[in-house]
């Protein structure tokens, strides 16, 4: 887990059936942890500003900045930076974790609690 900004890949793939492949993946892999959320999403230019409320975690931002050819990478930085310090967060922790990993170890954290008490 990298701390503050880094590049990511990913492809978008629609699902007709989700339920069906939620299905499949639980038999086969398994549930590891299931994330509760309500995110509201707001636009800035390329940048994408997610509002996060976790059941259990608390409220996060996540800032994901598009890089394409109207915008190269050099100018999505600085796009980026300039969101980051538009809202303020550079006062904030960065948490390179998944929501997930959070969850899990709160719940390890809580369940460290109740043995001890």
């Amino acid at each position: 887990d990298e701390h503050g900004t880094r590049l990511s890949h990913y492809i978008l793939s629609p699902i007709p059936e989700a339920e069906t492949l939620v299905g499949a993946l639980r038999i086969t892999v398994g549930i590891r942890t299931v994330v509760d959320k309500l995110r509201r999403l707001v636009m800035y230019g390329s940048t994408r500003i997610h509002f996060d409320q976790v059941a259990g975690l608390g409220t996060f931002v996540e800032l994901e900045t598009v890089i394409s050819q109207k915008l190269p990478e050099q100018a999505a930085l600085e796009e980026h930076n300039h969101v980051i310090e538009m809202l303020g967060l550079k006062q904030f922790e960065v948490i390179a974790r998944s929501y997930s990993d959070l969850l899990e170890e709160h719940e390890r954290q809580e369940e460290g609690a109740e043995q001890e008490g």
